[in-house]
């Protein structure tokens, strides 16, 4: 259930959705869930593809056969986010429902070693790439901004313990994480739920104050980006240099020297929904219903446009750039050839 996904993580029958077409560019259709695929995830090494969804599934397949590695059933929510170790040794998941866990399966035995209870539904999940930390961004359905019982904000772990590190709680639900390549920082876009304010989402950026580490950071040096104002993923490039945010129909590069928007890559007509850019610095995917769209940064324009059924609720790179993956309403993971 990520941006534009409606499952709510209810199991019941599977909907007779028509068989994935071909596409120019499928490159394989990865079948197997029953409800919405909320996250794609490529391991490190570019041979799996874990996936989480509303049918309560951790799901792990091979890229290049579409076999199924793993099935892991979860007891209760659906699987909203996906997110691999840098070594590849551990796979992080969280739940869209309240009171259930973030969990850390170490991917030789496919049990889970850490698992660590939220108050929130966990929108976005991601490992900083030091290996070191996870982050989770979490919301309510909960209209109350007062509620004690459902929590909305970012969470760190120690991913070696599993011990809680920081908490940002914020009265707006955190949709998209996003680490610095140096992992000392961490980008977020949070949806304001106050329907008497006129912005739909804002970007900040937390760090601990100092040299003190992650360890009880506070707010205190929380920059908060007021433009571009959405709904977008926010994902930074590999040199550290921008993030990428939309705002409204165009995507936003904000210098991260400056925390400026200084430069407008495109205009896109669907709104921009999910935000991705290549390992290599080069491309930047575009995901929004039932569209994912591939943009070259430099020059500015379109290099590829990949046609989906349904509602795109993820994509994600493959560690050399030359794949793309989107997980989708409709209930599949797709692999696409961007060049």
């Amino acid at each position: 259930m990520s941006l534009g996904a409606s499952g709510c993580g209810v199991v019941g029958p599977s909907l007779a959705w028509p068989t994935a077409a071909p596409a120019p560019g499928l490159v394989r259709v990865l079948t197997g869930h029953t409800l919405w695929v909320g996250s794609a995830a490529w391991s490190p090494d570019g041979k799996l593809i874990g996936s989480g969804s509303g049918d309560r599934t951790l799901r792990v397949w091979e890229a290049a056969t579409g076999k199924t590695v793993t099935q892991q059933k979860l007891e209760r929510g659906g699987v909203e986010r996906v997110a691999w170790s840098p070594d590849g040794k551990y796979l992080a998941t969280g739940h869209d429902e309240p009171s259930d866990q973030v969990r850390i399966w170490d991917t030789a035995s496919w049990k889970p070693i850490h698992k660590k209870n939220v108050k929130g539904m966990v929108h976005a999940l991601e490992w900083s790439p030091d290996g070191k930390l996870v982050a989770a961004g979490l919301g309510s359905i909960d209209p109350d901004p007062n509620s004690k019982d459902i929590v909305s904000g970012v969470t760190v772990y120690d991913s070696a313990t599993g011990q809680i590190l920081a908490t940002l709680t914020i009265p707006a639900d955190v949709v998209s994480l996003a680490w610095s390549p140096d992992s000392k920082q961490l980008a977020f876009r949070a949806l304001v739920t106050d329907p008497a304010s006129s912005r739909s989402g804002y970007v900040s950026v937390w760090a601990p104050s100092g040299e003190q580490g992650w360890e009880n950071a506070n707010s205190d040096s929380l920059v908060r980006i007021d433009q571009p104002e959405g709904t977008s993923d926010v994902s930074w490039s590999p040199d550290g240099k921008y993030l990428a945010a939309s705002a409204g129909d165009d995507l936003k590069l904000i210098d991260t020297a400056t925390w400026q928007a200084s430069l407008t890559l495109t205009s896109y007509p669907n709104s921009v929904g999910h935000v991705r850019w290549s390992p290599d610095g080069t491309l930047i995917a575009l995901g929004s219903s039932p569209t994912v769209e591939v943009w070259d940064v430099q020059q500015r324009k379109q290099v590829n446009s990949f046609p989906l059924f349904d509602a795109v609720n993820d994509v994600a790179w493959s560690p050399d750039s030359k794949l793309l993956a989107t997980a989708s309403e409709d209930h599949y993971v797709r692999i696409w050839e961007v060049k």
